[in-house]
């Protein structure tokens, strides 16, 4: 879920979150029933001052390792097309 929008002119705020349901719990069986648990892969709030040049990002995003489409942004990650535990090589996400 991404949220985002401008307090004034030279301000931009965002959020994001992201989860998945991969966590497993001691609990967790695929093979009675499916009850992995929801865990948090990504959750973090943005503030950009355009007027400043500055960039603040708070919370769990991608690690500087992982390869991006350009520069650095947190939500520009070159990652694989799906979610899967053989990721490509030089994923270090």
């Amino acid at each position: 879920m991404l949220a985002e929008g401008n307090a004034d002119a030279d301000t931009h705020l965002a959020g994001y979150g992201e989860i998945d349901f991969e966590g497993a719990a001691q609990t967790a069986s695929s093979v009675a029933t499916n009850s992995f648990n929801p865990r948090m892969r990504q959750l973090s709030l943005e503030l950009d001052r355009s007027d400043l040049g500055l960039h603040f990002l708070a919370g769990q995003s991608w690690s500087l390792n992982a390869p991006t489409k350009s520069g650095i942004d947190p939500r520009g990650v070159d990652a694989p097309g799906v979610i899967d535990f053989e990721s490509v090589p030089g994923f270090l996400a």
